[in-house]
């Protein structure tokens, strides 16, 4: 997946996932130069699927590979352009992922998760101690994309072949 940052100064940054982690490039450099590479796990899936979500400064990696850091990494990109981003200590209560979104209202990281968890809820009003926050239980079940406003998740249930809205306002 790729995703993008600005900075402060208004220095754009691709993120941009690869076997082996997450690279950062400057697009605004004459050859877009590299500015952080971010290691993670990189075995167990044929694709190297990673996905990446934002709120703030703070940038938020799911993957669906095995191997270390095994978890939902969060990179704090605010000391940029000037240093490098600081990787935080990874939330590793939940493993592998396909997807993720976070609803900028609440401040939550819902989590699509397979194993016994369908969508895994993290507390992300503190970057720096995510915290788990609940689960869909067996709801939603095979989910692969999720869109939250106003207390309503809509929902991809892959291979379910279902669209699921749900009422999230008791979370």
């Amino acid at each position: 997946d790729v995703w993008g940052y600005t900075d402060e100064t208004g220095i754009e940054y691709a993120i941009v996932g690869y076997e082996y982690g997450t690279y950062i490039f400057n697009t605004m450099s004459v050859e877009f130069e590299l500015v952080a590479d971010i290691i993670g796990p990189s075995s167990g899936d044929y694709y190297y699927h990673r996905d990446y979500k934002m709120l703030g400064d703070y940038l938020y990696i799911v993957n669906e590979m095995y191997g270390g850091d095994i978890g939902m990494q969060v990179i704090d990109l605010s000391p940029l352009p000037n240093n490098s981003p600081i990787q935080l200590e990874t939330y590793n209560q939940m493993s592998q992922s396909h997807n993720l979104w976070i609803d900028t209202d609440s401040e939550l990281a819902f989590v699509e998760h397979q194993t016994g968890d369908n969508i895994h809820i993290v507390d992300i009003s503190n970057p720096s101690s995510p915290e788990y926050a609940g689960t869909f239980g067996n709801q939603a079940l095979n989910c692969h994309d999720i869109f939250t406003r106003d207390n309503i998740a809509y929902i991809s249930e892959g291979w379910s072949y279902r669209f699921g809205i749900y009422d999230i306002s008791n979370l």
